[in-house]
């Protein structure tokens, strides 16, 4: 499969949308039906009829995908949200109360998104946009394969190439991502690892501007460490059980939050969820920290 290329901050997709490995995955599942068809079509289909029905079925969906208007600029408009899908997908993790992914300093703040929940989002944005697609009407499920092959290419290679696209602009004043974590397990999710979207209320910056977010990222890594630590210390119940509920926000399914309590394997009781945590504890860039119980400020 050839790959998407990143090129000033945008997505360009290989010459050739369909290409054979995601030709076969739809043919396996969704397009199985459409073989059948075109099999039964051919003269004397006993002879290499599989074969046959699979090459006519691939050319004809080729054609279909070259006429105009064609699939490629919605495509890569769609997926070019990426950066602007963390800062909104960070904006809800704050306001579904997920605290543990948030971290707040006096001037900034850091909200962990996990790289899964950014794939779903982008799968569904961009089918929104083209899962209608008129010339792949006759087509049941093509799209679909064709949209999840591509998003998540373009986010592997978002990340692949952090060196050249983080720290990267979202479109939202005081917001940028400030970097990528590429191995952290969240359960059984893939793809592994999360982003760190960053805020900060200093009126000296402007994240449009390259030099502004690199200056700002230079500041981050402390930071950005102790956040790390944070989420180092999460159980593994307690990771699968935010990416259960991530899963749900990014594709926009009913979010049920999960049970205040929950046992551990040995019988004993967990802490309350974080959903139960106050939400006077998620504050604004800038706001000062409240104390908390046991907690000296240093100085004091």
């Amino acid at each position: 499969m050839e790959r998407i290329r990143w090129v000033g901050g945008r997505p360009v997709l290989p010459a050739r949308i369909l290409d054979e490995a995601i030709f076969e995955e739809w043919v396996r599942h969704a397009g199985s039906i459409a073989e059948r068809r075109a099999r039964v079509g051919l003269p004397l289909p006993f002879l290499f009829g599989r074969s046959r029905a699979r090459r006519r079925l691939e050319r004809d969906l080729r054609r279909a995908l070259d006429a105009p208007p064609t699939l490629r600029g919605p495509l890569e408009a769609a997926l070019a949200e990426l950066p602007a899908i963390v800062a909104t997908l960070a904006t809800e993790i704050i306001s579904h109360r997920l605290l543990v992914l948030v971290h707040t300093e006096a001037a900034r703040r850091f909200v962990a998104v996990p790289r899964e929940a950014v794939v779903r989002r982008i799968v569904r944005r961009a089918y929104e946009r083209v899962g209608s697609w008129p010339s792949l009407g006759a087509y049941d499920g093509v799209c679909r394969a064709i949209v999840e092959a591509w998003a998540r290419d373009a986010e592997r290679v978002f990340v692949e190439s952090a060196r050249e696209t983080i720290p990267a602009a979202v479109a939202r004043r005081g917001s940028m991502i400030a970097a990528v974590d590429r191995d952290y397990a969240w359960g059984e999710a893939a793809p592994a690892g999360h982003y760190w979207l960053a805020e900060t209320s200093m009126s000296t910056l402007d994240l449009d501007r390259r030099e502004d977010r690199a200056r700002f990222a230079s500041t981050l890594e402390r930071s950005i460490a102790r956040a790390r630590e944070t989420l180092a210390d999460l159980p593994a119940t307690e990771r699968t059980s935010l990416r259960v509920h991530l899963r749900e926000v990014a594709t926009g399914q009913g979010v049920s939050a999960p049970s205040a309590r929950q046992r551990r394997p040995s019988g004993t009781m967990e802490a309350p969820h974080l959903l139960a945590i106050s939400p006077n504890q998620v504050r604004s860039p800038g706001e000062p920290e409240a104390p908390r119980p046991g907690h000296r400020r240093s100085g004091s």
